[in-house]
C-alpha cells in the first residue's frame, strides 16, 4: 500500500496446457495441447492429422519388429541347446549370447541382433543354413528399427520447431504471461477406482507421451526468461 502499483502490461496473456484429441478444420484428428487466451482472441496449439499420421506409422512399424522378433526368437530357441552349444569355449560371445536368449522371458531385438552379428562373426557355429536365416532376420530388423527410427525423430523435431515458435510467438506480443501449473502424471493416471489400469487410462498416457506439453510450458518458460517477460503460474 505504501508504493503505486505497477502498470500493467500491455497485453497479458494466459496459457492453459493438455492433450485433447479434436477435430481440426480439414475434417482430421488432431490433438491439441495448448489453449492461449490474448484477451481479445483465443488460438490453440495442435499437433495435425499430418503429424499423428507419423508417429502411427512409426508405432505400427515397431509393432511389426517386435512381431518379427517374437518370430524369429521362438524359431532359433531350439537351435541353441547345450548339446548345440556344447563345442564352444565357455567364453566363446556366441555361447555367451546364446546363454541370454535361452533365458529371457521374451523377444528382445537389440540382443538377437548382437546374437546374428556374433554367429557371422565367429564363422557360423551352428553351420551356414542358420547363418543365412540369422543374418536374414538381422538385415530386416535393423531396416524395420531405422525406418520407425526415422520417421519418429522428424517427428519429434517438427513438434520442438513447433513449440518454439509458439513460444517466440507467444513472447513478442506478451508483457505478462500466466501459465497453468498442471501435474500432468496426474492427468494421465486415471483408474477405475480400485487402481486398475482402463482403456481410458492407456489413451491418456500415449496422448499425453505425444503431445509433450510439458515440452511445450519449458519453451514457454526459456523464451520468457531470455526476453525478460514476467511469467507467472497459476
Amino acid at each position: 500500500a505504501s508504493e503505486p502499483l505497477p502498470e500493467l502490461p500491455v497485453k497479458a496473456v494466459g496459457i492453459d496446457f493438455g492433450f485433447r484429441v479434436v477435430r481440426t478444420e480439414d475434417g482430421g484428428k488432431g490433438l491439441r495441447v495448448a489453449t492461449i487466451s490474448f484477451g481479445d482472441k483465443v488460438e490453440y496449439v495442435t499437433l495435425d492429422s499430418s503429424w499423428l499420421a507419423r508417429i502411427d506409422r512409426s508405432e505400427r512399424l515397431r509393432s511389426e519388429l517386435d512381431r518379427m522378433s517374437t518370430l524369429f526368437w521362438e524359431q532359433v530357441k531350439p537351435l541353441i541347446s547345450e548339446d548345440a552349444l556344447s563345442q564352444l569355449e565357455e567364453d566363446d560371445w556366441f555361447k555367451v549370447l546364446a546363454g541370454k536368449v535361452r533365458r529371457s522371458k521374451a523377444a528382445y531385438t537389440s540382443l538377437l541382433v548382437k546374437l546374428c552379428e556374433a554367429h557371422n562373426r565367429q564363422d557360423a557355429p551352428l553351420g551356414e543354413e542358420v547363418d543365412a536365416m540369422m543374418q536374414t532376420f538381422r538385415r530386416e530388423a535393423l531396416k524395420t528399427w531405422e525406418q520407425a527410427h526415422h520417421i519418429k525423430r522428424r517427428a519429434l523435431d517438427h513438434r520442438k520447431h513447433m513449440y518454439r515458435n509458439a513460444a517466440a510467438r507467444i513472447v513478442r506480443v506478451a508483457g505478462l504471461i500466466g501459465i497453468k501449473d498442471t501435474d500432468f502424471r496426474q492427468l494421465a493416471a486415471l483408474d477405475d477406482g480400485a487402481g486398475n489400469e482402463t482403456d481410458l487410462v492407456k489413451t491418456a498416457r500415449a496422448n499425453r507421451t505425444m503431445a509433450a506439453p510439458s515440452e511445450l510450458r519449458m519453451a514457454i518458460e526459456q523464451t520468457a526468461k531470455r526476453e525478460k517477460r514476467e511469467l507467472i503460474k497459476v
